[in-house]
């Protein structure tokens, strides 16, 4: 498997393993012992929190970005 698929299949596992909580907060231990262990065991990453955070952190930007494509898009053309 290369290294592309390798990463891709982590973002898609971690995405399947987030809590579909709306606030978005969630504290460090419960990322360590419920997400990130069991992304350990799947996967087989060693991943920390920081990692967790800066992912998270990207996949929020990238849905405020199909949202507001989204919003704007008017459907026409």
């Amino acid at each position: 498997m290369t290294k592309k698929m390798k990463t891709r299949e982590k973002q898609l596992e971690l995405i399947f393993l987030l809590p579909s909580k709306k606030c978005g907060i969630i504290n460090k231990a419960t990322v360590e012992n419920k997400i990130l262990q069991v992304l350990y065991e799947r996967v087989g990453c060693q991943k920390l929190h920081k990692h967790y955070q800066s992912r998270i952190k990207c996949f929020k930007n990238l849905y405020n970005s199909y949202v507001d494509l989204q919003r704007n898009s008017s459907g026409f053309g």
